[in-house]
């Protein structure tokens, strides 16, 4: 949801509307906490979106910032674990983005 906060004819509503389509795999990440987006916003998000949720205690706001190492590294995880056909092995283009 934080597009909200960069597009003023983007309220909460419409973020949540816009959430409910996705169909692709998500990983939220969000700091507990976080004092500018409460952590029951990445939850809802999460919900929403059928999504994976990443809590990070004791981080707060961009936690890809505070904690770029963990988050890189789940986002590699993450990604890896998308990208794999029913076969079980990984499609370098998935993950590369040239496929």
């Amino acid at each position: 949801m934080i597009a909200t906060g960069r597009a003023d004819q983007l309220d909460e509503a419409a973020a949540r509307e816009l959430a409910a389509r996705v169909r692709c795999p998500v990983l939220v990440i969000h700091g507990v906490e976080d004092a500018l987006r409460p952590f029951a916003i990445g939850e809802e998000l999460a919900a929403i979106t059928g999504g994976e949720l990443m809590p990070m205690p004791g981080v707060g706001h961009c936690p890809q910032a505070r904690k770029p190492v963990a988050v890189n590294l789940a986002l590699r995880e993450f990604v890896q674990r998308a990208a794999r056909t029913s076969a079980g092995r990984l499609r370098k283009e998935a993950v590369h983005g040239y496929g």
